[in-house]
C-alpha cells in the first residue's frame, strides 16, 4: 500500500535553530523589525540570562525569536487555544506549504545572522486518524523495519538517526532524528449552558531534527546558510515521505 502523499502531514511546530560560532551578539534587537516592518507584539528580556525573546502572529500560528548565547532559535508554533468542535489536532497547514512559508521568511534572516557554526530545522508534524488502531497501522506502513501489533500495542515510541554526508558543505554530515508515536488528545470544556464537552483526537506523530553534526571542524561559509537549510529541510520531507529507511 502506498504512504500518503506528503502533504497530508499537519504541522504544529516549525524551527530553525542556529548555533553560533563565537557567541556572537549582532544587533538582534533590530532582527525583528528588518524581517516583518514592525515591531514585536511581545519582547521579554532578561538580562541576567542573556535573554532576549520576541514574538508576534505569522499566518495562523505565532512566530516566536529567541536569542540566547550561542543559540538563535526561530519557532513557529500553533495556536495553544483549541477550539471544542476540533476533530483534529490543531495545525499550522501542511507541510509542504508551511515549510516554504517558513523557509521564505527566514531566509532573509539568514543574511543578518553572525557566524554560524551549525544549524538545525526541527518540525512536529501530526497525521489524524480515527482512532488508535489506525494510528498504529498508520506506523506500521512508515517503519518496515519494525513489528507492531496494531490490535494488542500501548504506548509506543521509536527514534532513530540516519545520517547523511552533506551535498552542500564538503565534510560535513547531517544528522536525521525522527521520532514516531500513537497520540490520543483529549479536549474538554462547557458549552452554553453548562454542558460538559470531551472529544478524543488520535494521530500518528513524527518529530524530526534535521542538523549539521556538532563535530563539524569548520563554520559554515555564510553564502551556504540558506542552501543548507534547504538540504535540512529536504532531509525532514524525505523522513516524512518515505519513513524510517534503513541504510
Amino acid at each position: 500500500m502506498a504512504l500518503p502523499n506528503l502533504s497530508e502531514w499537519h504541522v504544529e511546530l516549525l524551527r530553525i535553530t542556529a548555533f553560533l560560532q563565537f557567541n556572537d551578539r549582532a544587533k538582534e534587537e533590530t532582527w525583528w523589525q528588518q524581517l516583518f516592518g514592525n515591531p514585536p507584539e511581545t519582547r521579554t528580556v532578561r538580562a541576567n540570562e542573556g535573554l532576549l525573546q520576541d514574538e508576534g502572529p505569522f499566518f495562523d500560528g505565532k512566530l516566536t525569536m529567541a536569542v540566547r548565547p550561542g543559540r538563535i532559535d526561530w519557532v513557529w508554533s500553533v495556536n495553544p487555544v483549541i477550539p471544542l468542535q476540533n476533530t483534529t489536532p490543531p495545525s499550522l497547514g501542511n507541510l509542504t506549504e508551511t515549510t516554504e512559508q517558513f523557509k521564505s521568511k527566514l531566509a532573509e534572516w539568514l543574511g543578518l545572522a553572525p557566524p554560524i557554526a551549525r544549524l538545525a530545522f526541527g518540525a512536529i508534524l501530526d497525521m489524524p486518524v480515527p482512532g488508535k488502531i489506525e494510528a498504529y497501522k498508520l506506523l506500521q506502513m512508515y517503519l518496515p523495519a519494525v513489528k507492531l501489533f496494531p490490535e494488542n500495542s500501548s504506548d509506543f515510541t521509536y527514534q532513530i538517526n540516519r545520517p547523511i554526508l552533506s551535498e552542500v558543505v564538503q565534510g560535513y554530515r547531517i544528522n536525521r532524528l525522527n521520532k514516531w508515536a500513537a497520540i490520543r488528545a483529549t479536549i474538554m470544556g462547557l458549552r452554553e449552558g453548562g454542558q460538559m464537552v470531551r472529544n478524543e483526537l488520535f494521530a500518528a506523530r513524527l518529530e524530526i531534527d534535521a542538523n549539521t553534526e556538532l563535530e563539524a571542524a569548520i563554520p559554515i561559509p555564510k553564502e551556504k546558510n540558506l542552501p543548507l537549510l534547504v538540504e535540512l529541510i529536504s532531509a525532514a520531507h524525505d523522513i516524512a515521505s518515505k519513513g524510517d529507511q534503513p541504510q
